[in-house]
């Protein structure tokens, strides 16, 4: 037997007390003054891996609340909404449950994102695929841990408990009468109203309604929602379990980036999480963002290129109007077992239960939304190059795709943003 060993993302915990650190850039404004230009950089800890959030603007002190409170929002939505490994979060609760239930709007938002890339990409992103994932045992595997194949029995029993097809999201409003209430969520009013993520926020109305604002203290992350009659779940079979590994991060960009268009205070940014990576706004130098892209034959701190995001560089990837550009990428050497010879990484094709087999080792991928830059890049390494060009095109997605032979390709609307080394 080989010797057996996994490369998991590294990450640099730092503990969930962000810290902050504040640079000064000089720079000359329209009428040639040199003004001071801050730059306040926070690194934290969330939904797994290491993040960090970099801001620009003139107010020290703003930039630095706003540093702070964005990691709590995102400790808050982790641990609170989407973390399957959180007790008492929603999708823990949901899990626990099954059957109708009352959920928040951001959690709605996520679900719904997902079943469209779920449909999208023929069953390559997979959000309830974590019973398949359990039995293989990569992403929890260390080096010097016993790991054995799990053979075809194990695994078609832990197909049995997958299904996105098994799994619904409806909104009340969206129907136009009872009757077709009831077929979307077999009987809304036995829905459990107590599977609200800030339960002790819930009230009632004058006319009976179950309202939550999804708020908590200075931290509020949720969004304001007529939650009692409005956003329903329903898991049909029992045993099926929501995993949003492979959207949260990117979903999480979204809200970010909803945060930083609410604030003047901030002019530009970037904000990573994992393998996803939000660039918003601009900076004031115009200078734009160059994004780096891990050579999967190195080490995390090897790039094999860039991507450049806005300001003046010739074939920059233009910024549009809603001020955000995802970036996600997802590759087979963030976490693998050798074993007796063969390389098998995490990412598990929903059809044969097994790695993927693609020809890939890596995908980038570069939209304006968020969760489908995650999502996207989970299947399209799935579905591989000539697959998934239909599929990008259709989400206004452009990508990078590196080959197991070390060749790259790159679609259209990244010629000239993307830079080799």
């Amino acid at each position: 037997m080989d010797k057996k060993r996994i490369i998991g993302i590294a990450g640099l915990v730092l503990a969930t007390v962000a810290i902050i650190v504040t640079l000064s850039v000089l720079k000359k404004n329209k009428s040639g003054m040199i003004v001071r230009e801050k730059e306040v950089t926070s690194y934290g800890f969330s939904m797994g891996t290491s993040t960090t959030f970099t801001l620009y603007g003139d107010d020290e002190t703003a930039l630095k609340n706003k540093a702070n409170a964005l990691n709590e929002k995102l400790e808050v939505l982790d641990s609170e909404v989407i973390s399957w490994r959180s007790e008492g979060s929603e999708v823990a609760r949901a899990n626990e449950k099954g059957g109708c239930l009352t959920i928040s709007k951001t959690l709605y938002e996520l679900i719904k994102g997902s079943k469209s890339l779920y449909d999208d990409t023929d069953g390559a992103l997979d959000f309830t695929l974590r019973p398949v994932l359990n039995v293989w045992g990569i992403e929890a595997y260390t080096e010097g841990d016993d790991f054995k194949l799990p053979d075809e029995e194990e695994l078609k029993k832990a197909k049995e408990k997958t299904g996105c097809n098994y799994v619904s999201v409806c909104e009340e409003n969206s129907y136009e009468n009872r009757s077709e209430i009831e077929s979307g969520c077999n009987d809304i009013d036995a829905c459990d109203t107590e599977n609200i993520s800030r339960e002790s926020d819930a009230g009632a109305t004058e006319d009976g309604r179950n309202t939550v604002t999804e708020s908590t203290g200075d931290s509020g992350i949720y969004k304001d929602v007529d939650c009692g009659r409005k956003y329903k779940l329903e898991i049909e079979k029992e045993g099926i379990t929501l995993d949003f590994g492979s959207t949260g991060k990117g979903y999480a960009l979204d809200i970010i980036a909803d945060e930083l268009a609410s604030d003047d205070t901030v002019k530009g940014g970037v904000f990573a999480v994992g393998g996803s990576v939000l660039c918003y706004g601009e900076k004031e130098d115009e200078a734009g963002f160059k994004i780096g892209i891990r050579d999967p034959e190195k080490s995390m701190n090897d790039m094999l290129g860039y991507i450049k995001v806005g300001g003046k560089d010739e074939g920059a990837f233009s910024v549009p109007e809603s001020g955000k550009v995802c970036i996600s990428t997802s590759g087979s050497y963030e976490k693998y077992v050798d074993f007796n010879g063969k390389r098998y990484h995490h990412i598990i094709d929903p059809k044969t239960l097994y790695p993927a087999e693609s020809g890939l080792v890596s995908v980038t991928i570069v939209c304006e939304n968020g969760l489908y830059s995650d999502g996207l890049s989970t299947a399209v390494f799935i579905m591989g190059y000539d697959a998934s060009l239909e599929v990008l095109k259709k989400n206004n997605a452009e990508a990078i795709f590196i080959f197991e032979d070390g060749s790259i390709k790159i679609t259209e609307g990244l010629e000239g943003a993307f830079v080799i080394n």
